[in-house]
């Protein structure tokens, strides 16, 4: 499959990784949680036995794309650089969302206001992201709250 196609791939959850090592499922790629691959700075042995059956992609929920703090979540930055670079995902994904300010990381996707203004910072920020890592960026939905 080329790196533009996006194909068919499913979430990896901890409690399926026997099924997915002992079976080849025809799926184009499995999705890895970053928050959840990366452990003190070394990429989980699971996820490293994944990347050997199959191709990965990365999804994250705390590069916090809404606000002007996302540049410097130093930590979101360097757990996405090194799943990419261990395991040679194939992009990263991470909500349209406000995670954390300079400070706090409030572990949900808050909603974010609909602006041009925003709509820049996204761009500029998920941009960063790319550069950063070498992979491409995918916005995943923008949060809400009903």
């Amino acid at each position: 499959m080329s790196s533009t196609t996006i194909g068919v791939g499913i979430s990896y959850r901890p409690q399926f990784l026997r099924s997915l090592l002992d079976l080849r499922l025809e799926v184009d790629h499995l999705e890895v949680l970053v928050e959840h691959s990366s452990y003190g700075g070394c990429i989980s042995g699971q996820v490293k036995l994944l990347a050997e059956r199959y191709p990965l992609v990365a999804h994250g929920v705390n590069q916090s794309f809404g606000t002007e703090h996302c540049r410097t979540r130093k930590a979101a930055v360097a757990a996405t650089s090194c799943l990419a670079r261990e395991v040679g995902v194939r992009w990263i994904g991470d909500h349209i969302a406000a995670t954390a300010d300079a400070v706090t990381n409030a572990r949900q996707l808050l909603p974010v206001p609909r602006t041009e203004q925003l709509v820049r910072r996204i761009a500029t920020n998920a941009r960063a992201l790319g550069r950063i890592t070498g992979l491409p960026v995918v916005l995943e939905y923008i949060a809400s709250s009903i």
